[in-house]
């Protein structure tokens, strides 16, 4: 903190903030409401453990990215334990793609859908029709 004093004295209170966050936690004070909202996930998907930690850090360092975070975790579990059971998921596995790139183009797409799912339906159309111009079909009015 002191060293945002001098530099950039607008991150000080950032800074003390965060700095009482982690005292907290260090002594053992979990209340705060995005720790017993980690706390209280039961996650066994691979690699959980990185997820929650990185979760863990976000509420010290920028605490507006927690609630996200705690939701694509819940999406990850949700999958290990269900399946593809999703509706973008089930639309992402129903796509017979075959254009160039397709398949980094879907990853992406599901990646989205853990982080950021407002992004998938466009991801998808986006698809289609690269896969309409693809097979031929050049009869979109802006082609």
């Amino acid at each position: 903190a002191e060293k945002d004093h001098y530099g950039f004295p607008m991150l000080v209170d950032d800074s003390i903030e965060r700095m009482k966050r982690k005292q907290r936690v260090h002594a053992g004070d979990r209340s705060h409401e995005q720790l017993v909202a980690l706390d209280a996930l039961h996650l066994t998907y691979w690699g959980w453990q990185n997820d929650k930690g990185e979760a863990e850090k976000d509420h010290y360092n920028c605490p507006s990215l927690v609630d996200g975070s705690i939701e694509k975790m819940k999406r990850k579990q949700l999958v290990h334990a269900n399946g593809r059971v999703h509706p973008q998921l089930i639309a992402l596995d129903a796509l017979h793609l075959t254009y160039w790139g397709w398949q980094n183009d879907k990853a992406e797409a599901e990646k989205d859908h853990y982080g950021c799912p407002s992004l998938v339906d466009d991801s998808i159309e986006r698809m289609k029709r690269k896969q309409r111009v693809h097979a031929g079909d050049r009869s979109h009015e802006q082609l």
